[in-house]
């Protein structure tokens, strides 16, 4: 059985998408402000927010855990 956790994340994909998505104080709060809703709607604001700024590092969006991102948002 392989570990294809990344940095205590269940993938380089989740980890990845969290850091861009609050590196910067401005995609950090308009994560905070949406991260109370339901997952579907976190994750369409999440995506957009990352094809708006040209997805970095080549995230594959559908391997991403937004569960576990929006989590790690609310901490």
């Amino acid at each position: 059985m392989t570990n294809d956790t990344y940095n205590g994340w269940t993938n380089r994909d989740t980890w990845a998408a969290h850091l861009w998505l609050t590196n910067e104080e401005q995609l950090y709060r308009a994560m905070r402000r949406v991260a109370h809703l339901n997952t579907f709607r976190f994750e369409t604001r999440a995506r957009g927010l990352l094809d708006g700024i040209g997805n970095p590092d080549e995230i594959d969006l559908d391997n991403v855990d937004w569960a576990e991102v929006q989590e790690a948002v609310l901490e």
